[in-house]
């Protein structure tokens, strides 16, 4: 009897990659971390598993004070539901890419601002970030993780593990308008996977679990500033978020 798991795995994470690129298109929430932060575990583990609703009121046990922003994403710069990903399997795990035009949005993004204040165990209903992203500090042009790394993605790697998932995490690489749209996607998606194997090797998390994915700079957080820091940046999302 043949073995079809191969070829069954790597259908159902081209399925999975087609149905987050079909949401891509909308404004996120993103939990935004600057270089040097390092996230709570909890608090990651929050995110990526979405806000926890109790008859309409979003339960949010965590305090945001770990150095964390909430972003509204700028719209319409994701590739579209058009752009067929291509999804390649490795020994390791799987790593995937997707590429694809731009589609026009008036939804604008929302700017910067403090985390919201909230004491443990509030019912609230700010912080909904689905997406976490981390200004992780890499090589110039280079995807090689510099020191001062390791730690913020020690605290991922431990919410994603405490957030108990069962369905495929998105590393997204992301960068700013500085050098060429094909440099910056291969770039991108380089950095994307050095986090990825981060993740398993140093992190324990499993290999089966994450996704790598390089968008260079064609979905900014800033769209009115393409060239801003925050635009270089590694996201993280579930794929149900």
């Amino acid at each position: 009897m043949k073995n079809i798991t191969a070829p069954l795995t790597r259908l159902a994470v081209a399925a999975a990659l087609i149905l987050a690129t079909m949401s891509e298109g909308l404004a996120d929430e993103v939990r935004l971390y600057r270089e040097g932060a390092i996230p709570d575990p909890a608090m990651v583990a929050r995110v990526l598993r979405g806000p926890q609703r109790t008859r309409g009121v979003v339960l949010d046990p965590v305090t945001p004070a770990d150095g964390g922003q909430d972003v509204r994403e700028a719209a319409g710069n994701a590739p579209t539901a058009a752009a067929a990903p291509t999804a390649v399997a490795h020994t390791a795990g799987i790593v995937a890419d997707a590429s694809g035009s731009g589609a026009a949005s008036s939804t604008p993004e929302r700017p910067i601002a403090a985390p919201a204040k909230a004491a443990t165990g509030t019912h609230h209903a700010g912080n909904r970030a689905t997406v976490l992203a981390l200004m992780i500090k890499f090589g110039n042009d280079s995807a090689m993780l510099e020191s001062g790394s390791e730690a913020p993605l020690d605290a991922v790697a431990k919410g994603i593990r405490m957030a108990g998932l069962n369905q495929p995490i998105v590393i997204e690489g992301h960068a700013n308008a500085t050098g060429s749209p094909n440099r910056n996607r291969a770039l991108s998606q380089a950095r994307a996977e050095a986090v990825r194997r981060y993740l398993v090797e140093q992190g324990g998390v499993p290999s089966a679990l994450l996704l790598a994915k390089g968008y260079g700079a064609e979905r900014p957080l800033i769209g009115r500033t393409p060239r801003a820091a925050e635009n270089r940046r590694v996201q993280f999302r579930a794929l149900s978020a």
